[in-house]
């Protein structure tokens, strides 16, 4: 996506997320990034561009232009051990004491999502 997104400068973020007033405006105001990840992002599991707006435009954007003002950590718990496009759903038979030991000590846990909630 150059000129503008440098390598360096692109993110990749969860869809949970929350976002100031401050930051609302940015987006609101902007069309130069907005535009460049509309056109360049078109994801295609065979090769090709692989980038997801949804995931990467709002991180890359406030990477940007205020990296001082988020917060650089998810507010879930993924498993992309699979090697998937989407993280490991999680069904109510995985929910077993070896897991939950491991969450307790998990760095920068803060809450889990369960495909099938019991």
């Amino acid at each position: 996506m150059l000129p503008g997104v440098e390598e360096k400068d692109f993110q990749k973020g969860s869809l949970w997320f929350s976002i100031k007033r401050q930051h609302a405006i940015i987006v609101m105001a902007d069309s130069l990034y907005y535009t460049k990840f509309k056109h360049h992002c078109r994801p295609n599991m065979e090769g090709g561009h692989n980038c997801c707006s949804d995931e990467h435009y709002l991180p890359t954007l406030f990477n940007m232009v205020d990296p001082g003002g988020i917060a650089n950590w998810s507010v879930t718990y993924v498993d992309w051990s699979e090697g998937k496009w989407h993280p490991r759903a999680f069904s109510a038979q995985d929910i077993t004491s070896n897991l939950m030991e491991y969450l307790s000590v998990c760095p920068k846990l803060y809450t889990l999502s369960f495909f099938n909630y019991i």
